[in-house]
């Protein structure tokens, strides 16, 4: 039982630290005007449907292949993969942050006029 409390643990550490990252990464590559509806179909769209598919199909498959092998691959192998992709987007992130950046510099010098 150890163990497992373990993994839960670690498994819930890992989704309560998820949020914090992300958010922050989300906002700094989207323009302010298009991070409401970024965020309202990330987290209405995205992160609902897939709760909903996991919700419907973990009880399913855990029924005919047993819970532990449901846990393993719907969430430590899912999340593997998660970490994965992300990674890779991570490449991505200086380049989108920097042209967000030079787009709100850009606005700011039209705004305030030549110096």
């Amino acid at each position: 039982m150890g163990i497992y409390c373990v993994f839960w643990a670690v498994m819930g550490f890992g989704q309560g630290v998820n949020p914090s990252a992300n958010r922050p990464l989300v906002t700094a590559i989207v323009l302010p005007e298009l991070r409401g509806q970024a965020f309202a179909i990330w987290l209405s769209v995205f992160e609902t449907v897939a709760w909903a598919i996991f919700a419907l199909a973990a009880g399913q498959l855990a029924e005919s292949l047993g819970l532990q092998e449901v846990f393993l691959w719907a969430m430590v192998v899912c999340m593997l993969l998660n970490a994965g992709v992300l990674g890779v987007l991570r490449t991505t992130y200086p380049r989108d942050a920097r042209r967000v950046r030079h787009a709100l510099e850009e606005r700011r010098r039209l705004a305030h006029g030549p110096a």
